[in-house]
């Protein structure tokens, strides 16, 4: 491939972020082409905080998204290379200054803001944002923008098959089978 087109939702935004700092400056040939993310918690996430101070057992995960943590404050502080453009969405549905599950001064940190070039807003929730025709007209829009440029002839084509229809399946939980409740 000739360069790597990345789009990551909520605390996948942290990790193409944290790869693209280390993973491009250390090629010799620069391939990333492209960094979308959306409604990722930049600023940490309030509920890993909590649970770091309040559970009787702490998941690795809410170490490192804790708002405040050595992990978000040493990757924040370092600028994504100029030759890697990003674009930052955000959903703001949530209803209480968040997306329903990241707060918009999370998902908005001004260290995330520096050198994106494009911040954009969208009135959707967490999941929904996912969904979204909007998101999805903005995202393909950046996606066709950063693809290289291919020689006539050498566009690919892919052609759409029919689905097989799909199957309707009643849920397993509660469904009785011999032996008890299925779960």
């Amino acid at each position: 491939f000739e360069k790597l087109l990345v789009v990551a939702h909520s605390m996948g935004g942290l990790v193409a972020r944290e790869y693209a700092l280390g993973g491009v400056r250390d090629s010799r040939k620069p391939y990333l082409g492209l960094l979308v993310t959306i409604s990722t918690p930049w600023g940490g996430h309030e509920g890993a905080q909590a649970g770091l101070r309040y559970s009787p057992v702490v998941l690795p995960s809410w170490v490192d998204v804790a708002v405040g943590s050595p992990f978000l404050t040493v990757m924040m502080e370092k600028s994504l290379p100029p030759e890697v453009p990003h674009q930052l969405f955000f959903g703001f549905a949530g209803g209480d200054g968040s997306d329903g599950t990241v707060s918009i001064v999370s998902q908005l940190d001004p260290r995330s803001q520096r050198g994106a070039s494009a911040v954009v807003g969208f009135p959707e929730d967490h999941l929904g944002i996912l969904h979204s025709p909007a998101t999805s007209e903005r995202l393909n829009g950046a996606l066709a923008a950063a693809a290289p440029a291919r020689e006539p002839g050498q566009a690919r084509r892919l052609e759409r098959r029919p689905r097989e229809p799909a199957v309707a399946h009643p849920p397993a939980w509660g469904r009785q089978r011999a032996g008890g409740v299925a779960r």
